[in-house]
């Protein structure tokens, strides 16, 4: 093979190569991560995640203890995401702390997916009526990218 084809032959790969690389790069992986709501708990209370990380939260009303009971996910977090809701669930902002929520009935499933930017802790909690002082209450820990706790 003549020298100037070898050089074409090796760049054009390294060219395919290194565009494969950039488009999973671009696209990481999705973590998903199962939360379960029951009165009057998260289960997981802390998720952790890292700056960056694509996260897909799995939330599920799993209330026995009270058929028909819908609860929440509320928290400043959400503020500073763009994230996408698939599933059966309201969406709003509540009133008193202005902070957005996703309502989910009994039974339902629902998946929150977003790529957090910025590091800290966030608190969240259920936006029903007394749910959080009696305990349904946890915080969403964002470590910067990479970092391994």
């Amino acid at each position: 093979m003549k020298p100037a084809l070898t050089v074409a032959v090796f760049l054009g790969m390294v060219l395919l190569l290194g565009t494969r690389l950039m488009t999973s790069a671009q696209t990481p992986p999705t973590r998903a991560i199962k939360v379960s709501m029951v009165s009057y708990k998260y289960d997981p209370s802390v998720i952790t995640m890292n700056v960056g990380d694509r996260v897909t939260l799995q939330i599920t009303n799993d209330d026995k203890t009270h058929p028909g009971r819908a609860h929440s996910i509320a928290s400043p977090f959400f503020q500073s995401l763009n994230y996408t809701v698939t599933g059966d669930a309201q969406q709003g902002v509540a009133k008193g702390d202005g902070w957005k929520y996703i309502l989910i009935d009994n039974g339902q499933t629902v998946e929150v997916t977003f790529v957090p930017q910025t590091p800290g802790q966030f608190n969240f909690l259920c936006e029903q009526y007394n749910h959080a002082s009696l305990g349904q209450v946890g915080a969403f820990v964002v470590w910067p990218a990479g970092y391994k706790p």
